[in-house]
């Protein structure tokens, strides 16, 4: 999803203004042309796509006791 964004926005703001956001779109290109590894990129979204399934868990599992009555509220 973020790569696609990233794509979009670029996009846009150059149709919108002539100047870029990113140095190169999708943005792994972007972090690439700043100097970075493929291996390096590819860890890093890993990481980042971790955290936001994790976030993604707590909130459906919190949601899913707050509901179920589990608690005993």
């Amino acid at each position: 999803m973020i790569e696609t964004l990233s794509d979009v926005i670029q996009v846009s703001y150059f149709k919108a203004t002539h100047k870029r956001v990113f140095k190169m779109a999708p943005i792994h290109h972007h972090f690439e042309l700043c100097g970075w590894s493929e291996s390096k990129v590819v860890v890093r979204f890993w990481i980042i796509e971790l955290m936001f399934v994790i976030t993604g868990l707590i909130i459906f599992y919190g949601n899913w006791v707050g509901q179920s009555g589990l608690l005993g509220h």
